[in-house]
């Protein structure tokens, strides 16, 4: 079984034939030079060394490269598809981010963002048989990723979440809770762990509802508050590199303050556990324990796919094919011009 790690790279393919039109126009126009400027005698007295086909022959070796050369960065992998009965015990978990732009606040060092990022990358490694959900939130919420043990998509998207995945900014955390219920609605879990990640500041929803629901059926919601007592400016990016700070209308510096009382309440509404702000050290362990402490359930088919990289072949076979180009004269070599003037001479009466 192959398949292409890279496959949009092979899109480039499509230049080969534009390079061979316009190889084909320039070869035709030569041709057309000669033939019309030089008889075929004249031609073999001043040129003795031209050749009409040996520019041929470069372009094809010169062809041929290119295209093994584009499959090789394409990444080409061989491998089997293996289907696997394998028993394993593992939870189904939601993890919800604020990506508000308050999560831009640097109270927290790197900021609160980067620290929510590395909390949820610390789970994922040491996480082994637990499928994981991906809910970012502002003023809207949206399932970016859906329930998954493919932890290496997750990573790539937690080190992409950014305030500019959503247009509509706030902190809607209501919105967030009710997207997780979906998430966990459609994996079938019947023991899900749900950890919401935020500076608690939720302008926007109606949590209580919301909570009402998570309560009714059981599923606790375990919260970290990500910031300081003190909180800190919101910068904001700016094209030129310098920071600035988001202002309120009448041109004062906004102070972003965690509200930690939401949070706390959130999770002992729900009998989840809750990390503030003075524990925010010990946050990757506390979750860690909790999701190691949750109730599994066994999934008993895995189906993967074992594959590796086969690129250095046409990565080979492209740079002998350059190779031979580059030693190939597209002119005719002494021995080929001694033969061609010992045949005309036979030739003559």
């Amino acid at each position: 079984m192959y398949r292409f790690a890279h496959p949009e790279v092979l899109h480039w393919l499509w230049l080969i034939p534009v390079i061979v039109f316009i190889f084909w126009a320039y070869y035709r126009y030569r041709v057309r030079f000669l033939t019309t400027y030089f008889t075929p005698y004249n031609a073999n007295l001043s040129m003795p060394a031209l050749s009409r086909k040996k520019p041929l022959y470069k372009f094809f070796l010169f062809l041929i490269a290119w295209i093994f050369l584009f499959i090789a960065l394409a990444n080409p992998q061989a491998g089997t598809l293996v289907n696997k009965t394998v028993k394993t015990y593992g939870s189904d978990v939601v993890l919800i981010a604020d990506i508000s732009q308050s999560m831009y606040a640097e109270d927290v060092k790197p900021s609160r963002l980067k620290k929510m990022q590395q909390f949820l990358l610390n789970i994922l490694e040491k996480s082994r048989s637990d499928r994981f959900a991906l809910i970012p939130f502002a003023g809207n919420a949206f399932l970016q990723v859906p329930m998954t043990n493919d932890y290496k998509l997750l990573r790539n998207f937690i080190q992409l979440l950014s305030p500019s995945l959503i247009t509509r900014q706030g902190t809607n955390i209501a919105e967030a809770l009710r997207i997780a219920l979906e998430a966990i609605d459609s994996s079938y879990s019947n023991v899900p762990v749900v950890i919401l990640f935020s500076d608690g500041e939720s302008f926007e929803g109606d949590v209580e509802e919301i909570l009402s629901v998570y309560v009714k059926r059981k599923i606790p919601i375990h919260t970290v508050t990500i910031g300081t007592h003190g909180g800190g400016p919101i910068p904001l990016p700016t094209s030129i590199g310098t920071k600035t700070y988001k202002k309120d209308e009448a041109g004062n510096i906004i102070i972003t303050k965690p509200n930690e009382d939401l949070m706390r309440s959130i999770s002992k509404s729900t009998g989840g556990t809750f990390v503030g702000m003075t524990k925010l050290s010990q946050a990757s362990e506390i979750l860690i324990d909790v999701l190691q402490s949750a109730q599994k359930t066994q999934r008993d088919v895995i189906e993967f796919a074992d594959y590796r990289s086969i690129f250095e072949w046409p990565l080979t076979i492209a740079l002998l094919f350059l190779l031979l180009e580059l030693i190939s004269s597209d002119r005719q070599v002494k021995w080929q011009i001694k033969l061609r003037q010992f045949i005309e001479k036979k030739k003559m009466p």
